[in-house]
C-alpha cells in the first residue's frame, strides 16, 4: 500500500493569481454588463426626448401656420378692398405655403421619432407612441469637477480599463516568477510484507528546489512582453480617461447652454 502528497508553493502562487486573474474577469463581464444598460438606457432618454421635441414642435409649427393663414386672409381681403397692393397677397401666400410645409415635415418627424423610441424599446406599432409631456426644468447644480470625478468613479468602461490595469500587473508578476527558484515538498508512506501480512512501514518527507538556469532568456522575454502589455494596457486607460473628461466636457457645457436658453 503506498500513498504520497506533493505541495508546491510556486504552485499555490500560480493558482491564487489565477483566481485573481478570473475574479477580475468577472468583474469585467458584470462591468460590461452594466455599460450596456447604461447605453440602453442613454438611447431610451434620447428617443423619448426627440419624440417629446418632435411632438412640442408640431404644436408650435400648427399655431405659426394659424399665425400665417390669419396673415394672408388679412392681406387678401385688404388687396380686395383696395388698402393694399397684391405683392402683400403674394407673399403672405408663400409664408403660409412655407408654414404648411414645415408642418407636413414637423408631423413626419413625430412618426419617425416614435419609430425610433419603439424600436429602443422592442416594441412593434404602426400607431404614434403615446408620451407624457415633461414640462418641468430642473437646474444642475454639480460643479464641473466633481461631475467629472463622478463620471471616473461610476462609469463601466472606467473600471473595466482599470480591470485590465490590475490583470496585467498580476500577468506581470506572474512572469517574473519565472526568475526564481521553485520550492516543492513531499511525503509518501508504504506499507508492505508478504501476502498475509503487512508488517513493514515506510514513510518519506521530500523538499525540492528547481532553479531556472536554462529558461531564463525565455523568461526574459516574458517579462519584457508582460511590460510592453502593461504599457499599452496604461496608454489605453489614460486615453480613455482624456476622452471620459472631454465627453463630459462637452456634455456640461451643452447643459449649462441649455439652461441659459430656457
Amino acid at each position: 500500500v503506498y500513498a504520497q502528497a506533493q505541495l508546491s508553493i510556486s504552485g499555490i502562487t500560480d493558482i491564487a493569481r489565477n483566481i485573481k486573474t478570473q475574479q477580475l474577469a468577472l468583474e469585467q463581464a458584470q462591468l460590461n454588463l452594466d455599460s450596456v444598460k447604461n447605453d440602453i438606457i442613454r438611447t431610451v432618454k434620447k428617443n423619448y426626448y426627440s419624440l417629446l421635441s418632435a411632438v412640442r414642435a408640431v404644436k408650435i409649427r400648427t399655431q405659426s401656420r394659424d399665425l400665417y393663414k390669419d396673415q394672408y386672409e388679412r392681406a387678401s381681403e385688404y388687396f380686395r378692398l383696395g388698402l393694399r397692393p397684391k405683392v402683400d397677397v403674394t407673399t403672405a401666400e408663400v409664408n403660409l405655403n412655407n408654414e404648411e410645409l414645415s408642418l407636413i415635415r414637423a408631423k413626419n418627424l413625430v412618426k419617425t421619432a416614435s419609430a425610433q423610441l419603439a424600436n429602443t424599446l422592442g416594441v412593434t406599432t404602426p400607431k404614434t407612441l403615446d408620451i407624457e409631456d415633461i414640462i418641468s426644468f430642473e437646474k444642475f447644480e454639480m460643479p464641473f469637477n466633481q461631475a467629472v470625478q463622478t463620471a471616473y468613479a461610476n462609469r463601466p468602461d472606467v473600471l473595466s480599463a482599470q480591470a485590465d490595469v490590475r490583470i496585467s500587473h498580476i500577468k506581470l508578476n506572474q512572469a517574473k516568477a519565472g526568475f526564481f527558484p521553485t520550492f516543492s515538498f513531499s511525503a509518501g508512506y508504504s506499507k508492505y510484507g508478504d501476502d498475509f501480512s503487512l508488517d513493514n512501514e515506510e514513510a518519506k518527507l521530500m523538499a525540492s528546489v528547481e532553479i531556472p538556469l536554462f529558461n531564463a532568456f525565455k523568461t526574459y522575454n516574458g517579462v519584457k512582453q508582460a511590460k510592453i502589455s502593461l504599457e499599452n494596457t496604461l496608454n489605453t486607460n489614460r486615453s480613455l480617461l482624456n476622452n471620459v473628461f472631454l465627453e463630459v466636457q462637452s456634455a456640461y457645457i451643452k447643459m449649462q447652454e441649455a439652461a441659459e436658453s430656457i
